[in-house]
């Protein structure tokens, strides 16, 4: 037996290798990619502004223990009816009830949402919900969220007037991770 194999025997692996151990910390933050597609239907509070919004989001995070996650997040949002986009970027941060292949969450977003087209003033943002984690392999799984959203947004609509418009509104999320 060499050196190196009898102290990682007698120290129970407190004394790997550098190498081996940063991969063996690395493995223990268990972080994750999380790519969602979500649908805010007609988030408008004028009713004379027909639209919706398709969203498209990228997550990149770590779980924290069993029961959390936090990660950052950047989101662009498109209006059905060719009224702007936004792009969020914020803090999400999860709370898992249960571990195992279907998980039940809550969630928060934290952030800021820029707009451009006919969008003229954005503002922070707040979402909260619920939603389910199904584990389809080892580390892949299928998300499902729905959310309220708080983000307010000013709208343009003609030369001299300007609409407080968007959200809040609730919104349908699936994603997978990886």
């Amino acid at each position: 037996m060499g050196d190196v194999e009898k102290i990682v025997k007698e120290s129970d692996g407190a004394n790997l290798p550098i190498q081996d151990s940063t991969r063996h910390r690395v493995a223990k933050l268990r972080y994750f990619g999380l790519y969602r597609i979500g649908y805010f239907p007609n988030p408008y509070y004028n009713s004379a502004t027909t639209g919706s919004i398709v969203a498209m989001s990228a997550l990149e995070g770590a779980y924290i223990g069993k029961y959390y996650s936090i990660a950052a997040g950047v989101e662009y949002d498109v209006w059905t009816n060719s009224l702007g986009q936004t792009l969020p970027v914020f803090l999400d941060m999860r709370e898992y009830f249960m571990t195992g292949q279907f998980t039940p969450l809550v969630f928060l977003d934290c952030g800021y949402e820029f707009g451009w087209g006919s969008i003229v003033n954005t503002n922070l943002l707040l979402n909260f919900g619920v939603g389910l984690r199904t584990f389809v392999g080892r580390t892949t799984a299928l998300w499902l969220d729905v959310g309220y959203e708080l983000q307010p947004i000013w709208i343009q609509e003609f030369p001299t007037e300007i609409t407080k418009a968007a959200q809040p509104g609730f919104s349908v999320r699936a994603g997978i991770s990886f």
